[in-house]
């Protein structure tokens, strides 16, 4: 009895295990193919000369094999690059396609929870305000008000940062301006460049570029903190991997996997405090003060070595310079005997060796020269190095000082007020002319970092225009733009074109007579944009022209109201526009006005 009763339960776990495998092959997904859509998102996901990498891009592939284990076959992830976080996001929440992920660093949110799908939240996140250091820190909500008031808050459409600035200036009754950018990580960038600026940012993205970089002219307005369920992959509603992602999250224990990645893309001593992003404001506000001191401590002491380093590498230069002098001294001396000599030698030779003579002579003297022109210019270079490095710390001291005796505006005489903003309004020009003899020598040297990738060119020139705003009314001339696309991608640096833009458009305003126009147009075919920036001001020669382009040319045509210039911007425009494949052109006439086009060709 006993053995029938184990035959039968053998027959039924047979069968059994036959239905459940037959079952399990059935369960296959029918498609193998599951698409990727993605935005450039400093350190989530992004490309570093031409490979994907990131946090979520990792995860996309242990997603990946984890797939290929359970099911036995291959998958094909294709991952596809979006031009913004908004069309990632409308892919997921309006696309049909059940083989869709979306991975762009999302923010869950209650409103998205309604649109699309989000896997098991793996970092936790917090959203900070950071502002140019022109800015100074508003250590009140009336503080914030009083200095946030008409300037330009930077931010990405759809995103949390726009709705949190949406609030912000409705709550504060704030009438700051918003401009909106593609990507997060040209947030902190154009932060950094443009003064008057702020917006808000992921706390673990400004973690990551405050290590690189602490001096960078970027404050921490600490008034606002906003925590966030954290970050999460995207699907649509419809999604057929949602399901196999969250049994894929719970199988590696997603959130302990994602810490052992994190430290390839960042420093490992920042996960403390992006760990404690659940503390209480009060304690996440010290966490970020202590982090931040910490860094600054190490770049500090990093700095000094590096400042050791250049006065003893100046002081080699010195003296190395001085030994070429007593050298040269010595061979010009020795030089005029052996001429003394040749010249008793020549009256004995035939004319042809004397000439053959003089020719190898004045070779050698040309050589000589030439080398200690060499040296003296390197030397010269260097001098100006620590010169520049030098200046900026007093002159930034100088329109700090400026700056906070402006904060107490109402003691302060209308001359006074005048005064400290013609002092802040000097250290600004003086620390630009510094920026300006730097670039010039670094892209002499090609040491200039620059990043080709696509960027959308009409969004730039608008940036670029409005920030001309306050210079052109103050002028009363009107900067019109006119363009027949709504759209144009071309492979440019964004921080290079912005200076090529603002440069461009700057020359105009200050060879433009009062009340007079300046004409932005944009003229594109299938493969090629020109950009022209006309102004109908005083004009320049032919002989102007022909060395615009020049480093340091004092030029017979003068700015309309005597405006300074050391003569570097158009030098270093061209450059620019050179190394981002651009070509650049000037005509002009007299009493009429100048025209400059710049050439880009058209990616998409």
């Amino acid at each position: 009895m006993k053995q029938i009763k184990r035959v039968i339960t053998f027959i039924l776990i047979f069968t059994l295990e036959v239905i459940t495998s037959s079952f399990s092959l059935a369960a296959t997904p029918k498609s193998k193919t599951i698409t990727i859509y993605w935005n450039q998102s400093e350190p989530f996901i992004y490309r570093d000369n031409g490979e994907l990498k990131g946090i979520e891009y990792d995860i996309m592939i242990l997603f990946k094999q984890y797939l290929e284990n359970k099911y036995k076959t291959q998958f094909k992830f294709v991952f596809e690059e979006q031009n913004s976080f908004a069309n990632v996001y409308d892919a997921l929440a309006k696309n049909r396609n059940e083989n869709l992920i979306g991975v762009d660093a999302f923010t869950v949110t209650s409103d998205r929870r309604k649109q699309i799908s989000f896997s098991e939240n793996y970092l936790a996140n917090a959203t900070i305000m950071i502002s140019n250091s022109d800015l100074p820190l508003a250590k009140t909500k009336q503080d914030f008000r009083r200095i946030f008031e008409n300037k330009t808050a930077v931010t990405i459409e759809r995103t949390t940062y726009e709705k949190d600035l949406q609030s912000i200036r409705l709550k504060e009754k704030t009438d700051f301006k918003i401009v909106y950018i593609p990507s997060k990580n040209y947030i902190i960038k154009l932060i950094e460049n443009t003064s008057q600026s702020f917006g808000l940012i992921d706390l673990f993205v400004y973690l990551m570029y405050y290590q690189k970089n602490p001096t960078l002219p970027i404050i921490r307005q600490d008034l606002f903190i906003f925590k966030r369920e954290g970050y999460a992959i995207g699907f649509p509603k419809k999604s057929i991997w949602h399901k196999e992602f969250n049994e894929f999250s719970k199988s590696i224990n997603l959130k302990k996997t994602v810490q052992t990645i994190i430290p390839h893309y960042i420093d490992v001593r920042l996960l403390q405090l992006l760990n404690s992003i659940d503390t209480d404001t009060k304690s996440l506000e010290l966490s970020m003060l202590e982090k931040e001191k910490e860094i600054q401590s190490e770049h500090l002491k990093l700095k000094e070595k590096t400042i050791e380093l250049e006065r003893n590498y100046t002081i080699t230069l010195i003296v190395l310079a001085i030994v070429f002098l007593v050298l040269t001294i010595v061979i010009f001396f020795s030089f005029i005997r052996i001429k003394k000599s040749a010249k008793i030698l020549q009256d004995q030779n035939l004319q042809i060796e004397k000439q053959q003579k003089s020719i190898s002579e004045q070779n050698l003297l040309l050589e000589k020269k030439n080398g200690r022109l060499i040296g003296l210019n390197e030397e010269k270079n260097a001098i100006m190095r620590v010169l520049a490095h030098d200046l900026r710390a007093p002159l930034t001291s100088i329109k700090g000082l400026a700056d906070i005796l402006l904060m107490d505006e109402e003691k302060l005489s209308e001359e006074q007020k005048k005064s400290l903003n013609f002092i802040i309004a000097s250290a600004i020009r003086m620390n630009k002319m510094i920026s300006n003899l730097l670039d010039t020598e670094a892209i002499e040297k090609g040491e200039s970092k620059m990043i080709l990738e696509n960027t959308e060119l009409i969004t730039v020139i608008g940036f670029a225009i409005r920030n001309f705003q306050i210079p052109s009314e103050e002028k009363n001339i009107k900067i019109n733009f006119e363009s027949p696309v709504s759209r144009c991608i071309i492979k440019a640096d964004y921080v290079m074109l912005m200076e090529v833009l603002e440069n461009l458009i700057s020359n105009a305003l200050k060879f433009s007579f009062r009340n007079s126009n300046v004409d932005v147009k944009i003229d594109a075919d299938n493969n090629m944009v020109t950009i022209s920036i006309i102004d109908h001001g005083v004009g320049m020669t032919e002989e102007d022209v022909a060395v615009v382009f020049k480093k340091y040319q004092k030029l017979s045509s003068k700015p309309t109201e005597n405006e300074k210039s050391i003569g570097l911007g158009l030098s270093i425009t061209k450059q620019y526009v050179e190394q981002m494949n651009g070509k650049i052109s000037c005509t002009s006439q007299l009493s009429v006005g100048t025209t400059f086009k710049v050439e880009f060709q058209i990616t998409r």
